[in-house]
């Protein structure tokens, strides 16, 4: 096993490995550091298939469930404690590198709390990275786990706080330290890109008319990202013949999904919805965006997505229920249109608006410079691990 200084390493612990925001992120982040010369381990307590970029970006990956010939089923992420042989294969896993002299430990969102108390016996320097609002703590019963996070972890980051009050409900007084420091943007800027030739391939690609106007929504097809809302706006504005509705983004319940489109069936709109799936290629995924005359952030909740970062980097002009999370305070001051939560009359007036809208650089270059100046991915990493790191005293 390969000598590590204590220093210059850190385990960075993962719910699942996956393309879904909070994995994406820590990818970036484990990316990000070792770029700076540090040993990085990621610890994923859920097996799946582990992706090229999570073996690029790491030296070491564990799958808890795999541990000690460990193949059982896969962890539930509840507040209920884990079963004993998820006890003994975390503990295992935390002798193993407290041996090694690993020290130091970024735990990424509240899915991943059930290692907080474990690694804290062993003597750890725990940072929490919270990506989690109120619905997503309740269906997922995790008061247990905001708790352990709260009073263990030597410093718990939060994007937003929207998130940081709705975690104070679940465990009252924080009894660590809290920080407000949203994810920088990990994506590369894209070049000013020809709007209306984007547009006129993505008609291409999708076969449908050339005069085809795109509205977008991006992120995984669930029911916490207002993916059914789709539908809903898209009856709303079915007099609009040339207006359409596209999502990027993997499906990860059948279930709601199969619902979600009955549902757009029986409005007579599935000819006018666009399921893309995740698009991996970053070039591709910023081209389809940028062909899009407005991003639509229908998320229910969203501590912080990165996607509202991307799509402002993108200059799409961004339309978001304001009490959903962190965009509000990302939209305000003109950089984009927030309407009354929920309200899809309202949402769907201010999609109407810009269908024929065209003219919206002055709202646009707002939020660019707004991503430039506040959201340097670097920054967040420095700031990171100066939250691991940090020497008694300072």
């Amino acid at each position: 096993m390969k000598k590590i200084d204590p220093e210059k390493s850190i385990v960075l612990v993962t719910h699942e490995i996956s393309q879904t925001g909070a994995p994406i992120l820590l990818c970036k982040i484990a990316k990000s550091i070792k770029k700076r010369g540090y040993y990085v381990v990621v610890l994923s307590l859920r097996s799946k298939p582990i992706t090229k970029e999570y073996r690029e970006c790491c030296d070491e990956i564990y799958i808890v469930d795999k541990i000690d010939n460990y193949s059982g089923k896969v962890m539930r992420y509840t507040g209920h404690d884990p079963s004993p042989r998820q006890k003994r294969a975390l503990e295992a896993m935390a002798v193993k590198l407290e041996k090694r002299g690993f020290k130091y430990m970024l735990i990424n969102s509240i899915a991943s709390g059930m290692c907080v108390p474990v690694f804290k016996k062993h003597g750890f320097r725990l940072v929490s990275l919270v990506h989690e609002m109120k619905g997503a703590c309740t269906f997922f019963n995790a008061e247990k786990l905001i708790k352990d996070m709260a009073k263990l972890s030597d410093v718990i980051v939060f994007p937003a706080e929207p998130a940081r009050r709705d975690f104070e409900s679940f465990c009252g007084k924080i009894e660590a330290r809290t920080e407000i420091s949203p994810q920088g943007f990990y994506c590369s800027y894209p070049e000013r890109t020809d709007r209306e030739k984007a547009r006129k391939a993505l008609c291409k690609k999708l076969g449908v008319p050339k005069d085809t106007v795109f509205m977008a929504g991006v992120g995984i097809v669930h029911f916490l990202k207002g993916t059914d809302i789709f539908p809903l706006l898209a009856k709303a504005t079915e007099d609009i013949k040339n207006l359409h509705f596209i999502w990027l983004g993997s499906v990860v319940n059948e279930e709601f999904n199969a619902y979600m489109t009955a549902m757009a069936e029986r409005l007579n709109v599935k000819d006018r919805i666009h399921f893309t799936g995740f698009i991996k290629n970053e070039a591709a995924y910023k081209r389809t965006l940028c062909a899009c005359r407005a991003f639509l952030l229908t998320s229910r909740e969203d501590t912080f997505p990165s996607v509202l970062i991307e799509a402002a980097a993108c200059r799409v002009p961004i339309i978001s229920f304001a009490g959903s999370g962190g965009a509000e305070s990302f939209l305000a001051d003109d950089r984009g249109y927030l309407v009354p939560y929920m309200d899809i009359d309202a949402f769907s007036e201010k999609v109407r608006e810009l269908a024929s809208e065209t003219k919206t650089d002055a709202v646009t270059d707002k939020a660019f410079e707004y991503v430039k100046e506040e959201f340097d991915f670097e920054k967040y990493t420095d700031k990171l691990l100066s939250y691991l790191f940090e020497k008694k005293g300072e």
